[in-house]
């Protein structure tokens, strides 16, 4: 059994959404408030249905349906008022365990494989009146303010959870579920991303020693025999000393002040060493130093530390799902920003790893663990190592809405493309998934001038472009439109910055000529352009820059005439043109510019020497500037 999806409604930034889940590991990422943690939370208030909500965990559009709900002059019994639920699709095969599933499956359809269960939380029927009188009061006094104490620290007296299981072929076919029955069908474990393991002050310094006995608690040290007979001892000689010295040093001294008395009882030791805590209280975590010395916990490195305290978490909730006398038909375990302190590389093994946990643990202890990750993640290496599959990219709206993007269903219908982009994003190391909008550029060039370009932007257009979140990623002439139908389904805004690359038709680099048949050897523009084509693009005036009425959310731009009649072909074309007086050209024209283009040895060195040695004194290309312009207004 696993969770194949879940439906939210109503829960903080998550109005309406559906998860999909992976069956090993699920990997959440996107731009920070975005919902992420709004999902690990709903999952980690509804645990046990004993965590009641607040007025603050339901989405903000609620509130005003809660005062439409007082403002009405008599009460109304139909008024619906704002619900919290989520929605649970639990699929099983013919190996699953049916004593854990059977209070669930109400349907007797046998091509259905999944269990529907409704998790609600909403007023109890028999306390909405009560609640309507509760804060109408402050309605009529017009005491708004006491209104808004009055939801926040009474609703939850008014409101409660029930699970109710829902016949998938019959919606009307419901039945109720019981609390203690729904608390042992999933164990939720989480691992949040405030761990302390930088707070060194004394009351935190050991949180991985806390944690590995947590471990402990759950294997009973005392039932081993051996163990038990040598604590026993020590015991017996503790007691004696204690004894004797009491009998010998203190009492002596008390028969001074007449105690004890006729009355007074003799004063006599008993020790009791339970075996659980002497080792939980005297034990230490340390590591291996030089010549014999141990060093403490906290003298490692944080990202060592993090990676410990992960994997001690995962044994702790591993031990405690095998040893629950009733076994849950699940263990959900999410991970927020496991990345923290880790150097990139060790970011890259953990992703990949973490599924043969599972594995090993079920090897080592010979008992079964159906678990399934959820890690949530800003780091652009997890994400890009992990499987495209796996992936659900979450991003606001304009509305405020949030909106899921399940990778798997882009790979479904764009298998060619989906390969090419993992293995691109995997070698690039690049941070798309939590950028606020992405610029595609061809080559070198372009990459480490941009940034200056930007800069330059910004100052002269008195814009805040470079604050904003931009990922610039370089992918030549031949690929940027394999992005395209990507960044269109993950929606977000796309500015190509690419080359026009005049060619004769011959294949040949040449000049602007208006007098000669040319075309572009540009793939990407091509495409663009016109995709079904299998000839090349030909150049002619007729070519514009901006956007497409079936993909207003990207822009492309690309060197365009000049009202002398000239015409870059490549960014360094246009750069030289745009900055003339800084090239020593005797006469402008289309061949000398790219005559002057062509003696570029090295675009890197030129670049450098333009945008870093000399980063005042030039304009940026016209073609550049519009793209620009686009991608500062929208989107905003």
């Amino acid at each position: 059994m696993y969770l194949e999806k879940v439906k939210i409604h109503n829960f903080r930034l998550l109005e309406d959404v559906e998860f999909t889940f992976h069956e090993e590991s699920t990997l959440i990422v996107g731009k920070n408030n975005s919902g992420k943690t709004s999902l690990n939370e709903i999952f980690n208030r509804t645990n046990n249905l004993k965590n009641k909500l607040k007025i603050e965990d339901f989405n903000i559009k609620s509130f005003k349906k809660f005062i439409d709900f007082f403002n009405q002059d008599t009460y109304n019994k139909d008024f619906e008022l704002p619900t919290v639920s989520i929605t649970y699709y639990l699929k099983y095969s013919d190996n699953s365990d049916f004593a854990i599933l059977s209070d669930f499956i109400i349907d007797l359809d046998d091509e259905i494989d999944y269990v529907k269960l409704l998790v609600n939380y909403s007023i109890r029927k028999s306390e909405k009146e009560k609640f309507y009188d509760s804060g109408k009061k402050f309605v009529e006094n017009n005491e708004k303010n006491r209104l808004i104490t009055f939801l926040k620290k009474e609703l939850s007296t008014f409101f409660e959870y029930s699970v109710i299981s829902i016949d998938p072929s019959d919606e009307n076919n419901t039945k109720e579920i019981k609390i203690e029955t729904y608390n042992n069908l999933i164990q939720n474990n989480f691992i949040f991303a405030q761990r302390e393991l930088d707070d060194n002050t004394h009351s935190e310094a050991r949180i991985l020693s806390k944690v590995l006995f947590k471990t402990v608690d759950n294997k009973d040290l005392s039932s081993n025999d051996e163990i038990e007979k040598n604590i026993q001892e020590i015991q017996t000689i503790a007691i004696d000393k204690l004894d004797s010295t009491i009998q010998t040093q203190l009492l002596p001294n008390l028969k001074i002040f007449g105690y004890p008395g006729l009355n007074d009882p003799n004063i006599q030791t008993e020790t009791l060493i339970e075996t659980q805590n002497l080792i939980k209280n005297h034990t230490k975590i340390c590591y291996e130093g030089s010549n014999g010395i141990k060093l403490p916990e906290d003298y490692n490195g944080l990202g060592s530390r993090n990676l410990i305290y992960i994997l001690f978490r995962l044994q702790q909730f591993y031990d405690e799902f095998i040893n629950k006398n009733e076994l849950p038909g699940l263990n959900l375990i999410f991970i927020e920003e496991p990345e923290a302190h880790l150097h990139p590389q060790m970011q890259e093994v953990f992703i990949k790893e973490i599924n043969k946990l599972k594995k090993d643990f079920e090897k080592r202890y010979g008992k079964k663990w159906p678990v399934q990750f959820v890690v949530t993640t800003h780091s652009s290496h997890i994400s890009n190592q992990a499987n495209f599959e796996s992936i659900r990219y979450f991003s606001r709206k304009s509305n405020n809405n949030i909106e899921i993007k399940d990778l798997k269903i882009f790979k479904e219908t764009n298998q060619e493309n989906a390969n090419f982009l993992h293995k691109f994003l995997t070698l690039t190391r690049c941070d798309l998934f939590f950028a606020d909008k992405v610029i595609l550029i061809e080559g070198q060039s372009e990459h480490i001038l941009l940034p200056r370009i930007i800069e330059k932007f910004d100052k002269e257009y008195e814009n805040k472009l470079s604050n904003k979140y931009i990922s610039i990623i370089e992918v030549g002439g031949a690929y940027a439109h394999k992005f395209y139908k990507f960044l269109e389904f993950i929606n977000t805004y796309c500015l190509v910055i690419t080359d026009i690359d005049f060619v004769d038709k011959n294949g040949k680099k040449c000049p602007y000529d208006s007098d000669l048949e040319l075309f572009s050897s540009n793939y990407a523009l091509k495409n663009w352009v016109n995709p079904q084509s299998q000839g090349k693009l030909k150049i002619d005036d007729t070519l514009k820059i901006g956007v497409k009425d079936d993909n207003p959310k990207v822009m492309i731009t690309f060197q365009i005439k000049n009202n002398d009649g000239i015409w870059p072909r490549s960014f360094e074309d246009a750069f030289i043109l745009e900055n003339y007086d800084m090239f020593d050209l005797k006469s402008l024209s289309n061949e000398s510019v790219f005559n002057k283009a062509k003696k570029i040895n090295s675009k890197l060195d030129f670049a450098i020497k333009c945008g870093i040695e000399n980063n005042t004194h030039w304009k940026i290309p016209d073609y550049i500037k519009k793209g620009l312009k686009w991608l500062s207004e929208v989107g905003d």
